[in-house]
């Protein structure tokens, strides 16, 4: 077999791309190499790929120059996320200290029970509700709804000042 159409063997480096061959076959991009004509440029470009010209320094500046303008766009960017994840978060807390104050103030249930001080007596608590039910009881001339919500606070009075279990 001559020269001219013999295998580059498992090891070997194709001299067009470089490219280092494995399977003991020719370069999958190029064919044979043995069979080109002008074989004087394949080490030049095999050289260029694993030994790079030497860069200039002004080069090596606006590469600097770019890599520090993407990190600063990419922290800009991470800033902004962060930002917009803590207001939500201070929204979020916010809201739900204002529910938690909320349930810990006076609670509706004396106010609509007609107390101005929060009761601590269950007879207090059923003798007013008792003044409501007559008036408002729709069996007695009142409406349902407005029998409903003074229920529900006579309820919610003997939960909260444990009258009944």
């Amino acid at each position: 077999m001559s020269a001219k159409h013999r295998k580059l063997r498992a090891g070997q480096w194709c001299p067009t791309c470089g490219r280092l061959l494995a399977m003991g076959a020719w370069c999958p991009s190029h064919g044979d190499p043995s069979l080109l004509k002008d074989m004087s440029h394949t080490w030049s470009r095999r050289r260029q790929k694993h030994h790079p010209a030497p860069v200039t320094e002004a080069e090596r500046q606006r590469r600097k120059a770019e890599r520090d303008a993407e990190w600063e766009r990419s922290e800009a960017e991470r800033k902004a996320r962060w930002e917009g994840f803590a207001a939500q978060w201070k929204a979020e807390s916010e809201r739900r200290f204002e529910a938690e104050a909320e349930r810990w103030a006076r609670p509706d249930w004396a106010r609509t029970l007609g107390f101005t001080e929060v009761p601590t007596n269950v007879t207090t608590i059923k003798s007013a509700f008792r003044r409501l039910a007559l008036r408002h009881h729709p069996d007695h001339g009142g409406e349902a709804a407005a029998f409903i919500k003074v229920k529900a606070a006579y309820d919610a009075g003997l939960a909260a000042i444990g009258g009944r279990s």
